[in-house]
């Protein structure tokens, strides 16, 4: 499940260049897997497995974001202004890798 955090463009450094929205609400996948979870591959689950045999060796699989919401940004550009959409902004769901 996502973690939800509140940005201004302020806050990101955007308030130069990006109009509106003013603020995010920006939902992100973090920190490391709970013990039942869902995975991102086969290669999560090996990793899983080798880091409980050797976790000095092999880092846990961490929480990365598995679908995005997409975000309309209206921004300044050389000939005025602008519309567009980042699809891969705000984090809609998570898995571990």
């Amino acid at each position: 499940m996502p973690a939800t955090v509140q940005a201004t463009l302020e806050d990101l450094g955007w308030s130069d260049w990006v109009l509106s929205p003013r603020q995010l609400q920006l939902s992100m996948c973090v920190g490391e897997c709970p013990h039942l979870y869902r995975s991102a591959s086969t290669h999560a689950q090996i990793k899983a497995l080798l880091h409980g045999l050797q976790p000095d060796q092999v880092p846990a699989p961490c929480c990365v974001p598995s679908s995005y919401t997409p975000v309309v940004l209206m921004h300044r550009t050389d000939s005025g202004v602008s519309l567009q959409t980042y699809d891969d902004l705000v984090a809609r769901s998570c898995h571990c890798a």
